[in-house]
């Protein structure tokens, strides 16, 4: 199996397709505990590589269970949570302002990803359909399944 070691979230992602390894945004990664025995960590990155740390440190999880992620990003500072509980807090990179939001792994390997929620900072949800026009979501069903919000 092509498992992964980590997987990431983002915001303000600012490229996409053959030129992702160069993007720029907010990207929250997890590296859980591993079987070797070494302890998870976590990096907020302001790019896809991973060259340009912004925060980084130790994280209590495992791959054996659902996780829920969230970055927030507003106003020039980002706030990292993992089921539930605060990580850390810092200030962002003066750039990009703006982008789209990504999910993704380390090494290209498996990851699963569930009840996705993309929230604006007034925490409504917006999206656009061919036969709606914008329309106000709220989260009601799997209330129970761990999420990934990225607000």
């Amino acid at each position: 199996m092509n498992g992964t070691t980590g997987a990431f979230i983002a915001a303000r992602v600012d490229k996409g397709g053959c030129t992702s390894f160069l993007a720029n945004g907010v990207f929250f990664w997890m590296f859980p505990n591993n079987t070797q025995g070494e302890e998870g960590t976590f990096y907020v990155t302001s790019d896809l590589a991973r060259t340009d740390t912004i925060t980084a440190g130790r994280l209590e999880a495992t791959f054996d269970t659902w996780h829920t992620l969230k970055l927030q990003v507003k106003d020039g500072v980002l706030v990292v949570y993992i089921d539930g509980n605060f990580l850390t807090k810092a200030s962002t990179a003066a750039s990009p302002t703006n982008g789209f939001v990504a999910l993704g792994s380390d090494t290209f390997g498996y990851s699963m990803f569930d009840n996705v929620l993309i929230n604006r900072m007034d925490d409504r949800l917006r999206f656009r359909s061919k036969l709606q026009k914008m329309e106000t979501l709220h989260r009601h069903d799997n209330e129970d399944r761990p999420m990934i919000v990225i607000n």
